[in-house]
């Protein structure tokens, strides 16, 4: 396992645990080690939110997590569609909600299965229609294109390995016009390395603070504008009580962030984004998704060297399920739509021998049919003929195996 990999998965770990225990009491989570017990109320209005936020939050959504109120400079109207990244255990989506209302949409996306699982459970006792929660990752966000009205986020961004992508991939879903308003911490002064290497450090968001002036030049580069950064007035006792004695708050600060959308992508080439969403047991995948993976792998690539040339790149990432998310596995979404929406291809359920051997119990997941045919796995023509017809570009022609494939049934014609 690679050091990032290693980084992003003791990241999950620690959040993971914080849902467990219904609880952080911490701040943005900083280890037991850092700080003691806190009462939630208290530690919520210190970062910026009101009693009335408060009330009548569904048990477990206020977790103690966060460094400032991002909602305060959001200014939702009602009827937008919000986006929460790394949306925890709810709490914004739901304060958000009251904004939108009942015509409003709200999405959070977290990496963390056991956050995602207890979220949903809030979203439920509150009987909340319009609020629903994703699984992935904030770097590649399983949300289609120019669908969102604003981004929120709450110390969550410091987390994020690659912070460029972030911001790349939050203005590729904002509508034009869209805003970002989050709340995080920056650098202010350059981290000790001992700082900087400390896990714990990391995922109690300190660690990986990035400088501010780059996180204004990383805004610039992925497109948006009128970006305004302010560190809150208490900040300094904010990044104390994480971790006292240790003069943190000479090395960071909570900071408001806010940036628009106001020009289109200044991408020279078109872009497709496909997102593969699969079932993962500890490392495992499911066979049958397992060779629609490798089918998808290898056409992207095969795609890439016929249309790069015209200026046309296609992007591909995976999506890992947990065994909540089953009926989601074996997924393929492009640009944000599902592949049964673009072609004529019929999904159904269909007993899965593989998964089923992975939980110990049966399992029904999404099976194909296309052109007539069942299919254990998407192939990779039905790939390449969605993707074409998303781009707007001449269809897939079909020509002999004899010509091309010499027999091979997983050939691209």
């Amino acid at each position: 396992m690679s050091i990032k990999e290693e980084r992003r998965e003791s990241i999950r770990k620690n959040y993971s645990e914080v849902a467990k225990k219904g609880s952080s009491g911490c701040g943005c989570s900083c280890s037991s080690s850092c700080c003691g017990p806190a009462d939630l109320t208290e530690l919520a209005m210190i970062i910026g939110y009101t009693e009335a936020d408060l009330a009548s939050m569904p048990d477990g959504a206020n977790m103690g997590l966060g460094c400032g109120n991002p909602l305060a400079i959001a200014a939702l109207k009602e009827g937008e569609t919000v986006l929460d990244l790394g949306s925890g255990g709810g709490f914004d989506c739901f304060l958000a909600r009251r904004k939108v209302g009942d015509t409003g949409h709200v999405i959070g996306v977290d990496m963390t299965p056991d956050m995602i699982k207890l979220a949903r459970e809030n979203a439920e006792k509150s009987e909340y229609e319009n609020v629903e929660f994703r699984l992935g990752e904030i770097e590649h966000l399983p949300v289609a294109d120019n669908s969102v009205d604003v981004i929120i986020s709450n110390c969550v961004i410091n987390l994020s390995l690659d912070k460029a992508q972030v911001f790349s991939d939050a203005f590729r879903v904002l509508k034009l016009g869209g805003r970002l308003s989050i709340s995080d911490v920056v650098a202010t002064a350059e981290l000790p390395d001992q700082l900087r290497e400390d896990l714990e450090m990391l995922s109690g968001c300190v660690a990986g603070a990035e400088y501010f002036e780059n996180i204004r030049l990383m805004l610039e580069n992925a497109g948006f504008e009128n970006i305004k950064m302010s560190p809150k007035d208490n900040s300094r006792d904010i990044i104390k009580s994480w971790v006292p004695d240790r003069n943190i708050e000479d090395y960071v600060a909570s900071f408001l962030i806010e940036a628009f959308k106001t020009s289109k992508e200044k991408e020279t080439m078109k872009k497709l984004t496909i997102e593969w969403k699969h079932l993962d047991v500890e490392g495992e995948t499911c066979d049958r998704c397992y060779d629609t993976g490798e089918n998808l792998a290898n056409e992207v690539k095969r795609m890439n060297r016929v249309l790069q040339p015209k200026g046309i790149t296609v992007e591909f990432f995976e999506t890992k399920l947990d065994e909540d998310n089953i009926p989601e596995s074996n997924k393929m979404l492009f640009n944000g739509v599902s592949i049964e929406n673009i072609l004529d291809i019929e999904i159904f359920n269909n007993y899965c021998e593989s998964c089923t051997s992975m939980l110990g119990k049966d399992i029904y997941c999404r099976a194909v049919r296309f052109e007539g045919n069942e299919y254990d796995d998407v192939p990779a023509k039905a790939i390449r003929q969605a993707a074409y017809t998303v781009l707007g570009i001449a269809e897939v022609k079909k020509t002999t195996k004899s010509s091309c494939c010499s027999g091979d049934s997983n050939c691209c014609c």
